[in-house]
């Protein structure tokens, strides 16, 4: 987001008619302008939307390319921005097995980021880099065409990240954030006993096994066990 939204995507370069070069920064969304402070009245440069200006217009209209360009970044900030919320927490809420198409599914999406990322290099292709003739200060200036900046270049770093983040999405099964709980079997054993008195006394033993039960051939799923002289199971 940072990327497409501040002015630093390219930088231009004019040079006026006596040889003098001016550089200046634009973005998808902003330009490079001096402007003059309220309280200190000092003169700062700062990036500012476009149309700032009305009185000192740049000679640039926003084409297809451009426009193109200023969508497919609001599509890929906002779609990459869920993703990226559903890669980190989903994991922590359901179990690797249940996650497993829809892991799948987000590997896909990466790929989608990818693209509308990649598309915002339209922007490289709009009138900003082509040739255009200003004035600037009273100075008829002109340009040939543009550099990328560090915004262009996050953006290509950016595709080529979404892009693998895709492909190992794809390739490495979903993280286990949460433990499977381990079936357990519980068998209760009854065990009566007869006293020398005639009392009976009544004893309880609970065995629990840890993990699923796998019955023997041949042999009964319940087996009662009984230990004295009387048995219930």
């Amino acid at each position: 987001m940072m990327s497409t939204s501040w002015c630093e995507f390219v930088k231009v370069q004019w040079v006026a008619s006596d040889g003098e070069s001016i550089s200046q920064s634009f973005g998808l969304w902003t330009y490079e302008t001096y402007t003059t402070s309220t309280m200190d009245e000092n003169v700062y440069q700062t990036c500012v939307k476009y149309g700032y200006n009305p009185n000192s217009p740049l000679p640039f209209e926003h084409d297809s390319k451009w426009r193109s360009a200023m969508a497919f970044s609001v599509i890929a900030g906002v779609i990459g921005g869920l993703v990226c919320l559903q890669i980190w927490l989903i994991p922590c809420f359901y179990h690797a097995n249940a996650l497993f198409s829809g892991w799948k599914c987000m590997g896909v999406s990466c790929f989608f980021v990818s693209l509308f990322q990649g598309l915002t290099l339209l922007f490289l292709a709009g009138p900003v880099c082509n040739g255009s003739e200003t004035t600037y200060n009273g100075l008829s200036v002109s340009s040939t065409g543009c550099s990328r900046q560090w915004g262009a270049n996050c953006s290509i770093a950016s595709v080529l990240l979404w892009f693998f983040a895709g492909i190992a999405t794809l390739a490495i099964p979903p993280p286990n954030c949460r433990k499977e709980q381990i079936p357990e079997t519980h068998t209760v054993t009854y065990t009566q006993t007869t006293m020398p008195d005639g009392t009976r006394v009544v004893n309880e033993q609970t065995t629990v096994v840890r993990g699923v039960a796998v019955p023997k051939p041949g042999v009964p799923e319940a087996t009662a066990v009984a230990v004295g002289n009387d048995q219930y199971a």
